[in-house]
């Protein structure tokens, strides 16, 4: 995940935007995608913005990461 962020993240422009889904786990083991959002979060360097929503149905992750670069 980390390697795929910084790799292909290059190739978005300024103003643009990174996606990043299932950036929340409810009740599994972290797929690395939270902990990759947790760390770019706590770069400061980017705008971001997360979408998590409430879920009736039962799921083992969700949420949507924006990154504004």
């Amino acid at each position: 995940m980390k390697f795929d962020f910084s790799v292909y993240g290059a190739f978005v422009r300024k103003g643009g935007l990174i996606l990043l889904h299932d950036i929340a786990t409810y009740g599994r083991n972290d797929v690395g995608v939270p902990t990759l959002w947790k760390e770019i979060r706590e770069l400061g360097l980017y705008k971001m913005e997360e979408i998590i929503g409430k879920h009736e149905a039962i799921i083992d992750a969700g949420g949507i990461g924006v990154v504004y670069k």
